[in-house]
């Protein structure tokens, strides 16, 4: 333990916080008041506590209901045929998310199977295998693109960016 002026005025100063503390709590004329302020909130505090833990329960399940439907029906799609127009609407949406080029690349379907060729950046070529393979109703893909980099992309779309106009209101 240490000694010390420090650890006295602490432990002075703590004592006497704890001392006012009390005397405002336990006061004879308003103490009643401010005990039943302080039992409110803290009735308050559990309600919104279990308010709080019931709303991540239902999220949990929630989550895990989601992912017992997804699971049914990529057993489902994986029995059933999907038209390719519909499966090619699917492998857009999700490839959309790790291809920057879409618009570059070509896409062949025939019963399920895919096949993506075309430019595509340096790195996405593998990125685009593993997208396919999670895609639900894909049965087989092939990936025949060329990676480039970001300046031969730009050349190959002929400078063209999107640029996305404002409109007046």
């Amino acid at each position: 333990m240490r000694s010390g002026i420090g650890s006295c005025a602490a432990s002075f100063v703590g004592g006497a916080a704890i001392g006012a503390g009390l005397m405002y709590i336990l006061d004879a004329n308003r103490g009643r008041a401010r005990r039943a302020k302080l039992r409110e909130k803290g009735i308050r505090a559990v309600h919104i506590a279990q308010r709080e833990v019931n709303k991540q329960l239902r999220n949990a399940g929630n989550h895990i209901w989601g992912r017992i439907h997804e699971i049914q029906s990529s057993v489902v799609d994986r029995s059933s045929d999907i038209s390719d127009d519909i499966l090619l609407d699917r492998v857009r949406a999700q490839l959309g998310r790790d291809v920057r080029h879409l618009r570059m690349l070509d896409f062949t379907i025939e019963d399920g199977c895919v096949i993506v060729a075309g430019p595509a950046l340096r790195g996405e070529g593998e990125k685009i295998r593993n997208r396919l393979r999670k895609t639900r109703g894909v049965r087989d893909c092939d990936v025949r693109v060329a990676e480039v980099s970001q300046h031969e992309m730009e050349r190959l779309a002929g400078g063209r960016r999107f640029a996305p106009q404002r409109v007046a209101m």
